[in-house]
């Protein structure tokens, strides 16, 4: 990537692995034992429903985040992409849990490596990306991939997946930083 190189990663499931708390809410709520890995969106409501899930959403992603640990590999790999350029945090959450993003990055030494987090809630994600400039998303949901293809789109670590023409995908953080790198 070069200096002058933005890239726009999702928070949790990329970042954070923010599945426990969600994962808690749907054994204390609805006494199902989730053992996905993946628990975006696009992967729960398939399982829990669409009401279950906006409740959900309403309930965690708070206090709750501080708790999550990084995803494998993602300090490092996070340390070496802001070398090389601008890294944004995008998340879909709502401007009062944004707020939980930084508070998780400062807990985890990580606030200098990320130039900025911003909440696209109410927006496309690919919205945000062209107005920020990144020239790529990272993202766990494959719901913000499919029809934007107005810049990269990689998809993070959902194995099974089949790739749409032009979606890049990364199991792992060291797969970010190697399609991340806009030579």
């Amino acid at each position: 990537m070069k200096q002058n190189s933005r890239v726009a990663i999702d928070f949790d499931g990329v970042v954070a692995n923010t599945t426990v708390g969600k994962r808690a809410w749907i054994l204390d709520n609805l006494g199902l034992r989730y053992s996905e890995r993946a628990c975006s969106r696009s992967d729960l409501v398939p399982v829990i429903g669409d009401a279950q899930y906006s409740l959900m959403q309403a309930n965690v992603g708070f206090a709750d985040t501080l708790a999550a640990f990084p995803m494998s590999g993602c300090v490092y790999w996070l340390r070496r992409l802001s070398s090389c350029g601008r890294v944004f945090i995008v998340s879909a959450r709502p401007k009062e849990k944004i707020v939980w993003v930084g508070r998780w990055l400062d807990a985890w030494g990580l606030t200098d490596a990320v130039s900025d987090v911003i909440s696209s809630h109410g927006l496309s994600k690919m919205q945000v990306v062209r107005h920020i400039g990144a020239q790529c998303l990272v993202d766990d949901d494959i719901r913000h991939l499919r029809d934007d293809r107005s810049a990269r789109r990689i998809l993070f670590g959902s194995a099974g997946i089949a790739v749409d023409d032009g979606l890049e995908y990364a199991p792992r953080w060291n797969d970010v930083f190697r399609l991340s790198k806009l030579d």
